[in-house]
């Protein structure tokens, strides 16, 4: 699955591919997503195509995997605006503990 991930890396955006397992299953995290796969694709089990195939009596699951190299840049940015929302929520904080200090040193100089 690695060979197949590196030369999938390089396909164009629209491409899809048909696999019988998940060619990555790992969960993107926000300090590291550009590095997994998922980053660049979207994966979805193939509808219609679940049960037995010529080459074994066990069920089969396709799975459908649209290259999309877009993808890490949008979610870059999701990160970053979430990142700079909690940012503000901080500061936001911040400044109402230091309004709120200052009241109450003023209260006490009266």
């Amino acid at each position: 699955m690695k060979k197949l991930k590196e030369i999938f890396y390089f396909s164009n955006s629209g491409t899809r591919i048909v696999v019988t397992k998940l060619i990555d299953n790992t969960r993107m995290k926000e300090d590291n997503h550009a590095d997994y796969f998922n980053s660049y694709s979207k994966t979805v089990p193939l509808k219609g195509t679940d049960g037995q195939v010529e080459w074994t009596k066990n069920d089969v699951t396709f799975w459908l995997t649209t290259m999309d190299q877009e993808k890490v840049v949008r979610v870059a940015e999701e990160y970053r605006a979430k990142e700079e929302e909690q940012d503000a929520k901080r500061e936001a904080k911040r400044l109402a503990r230091a309004q709120k200090a200052k009241l109450d040193n003023h209260k006490d100089t009266e």
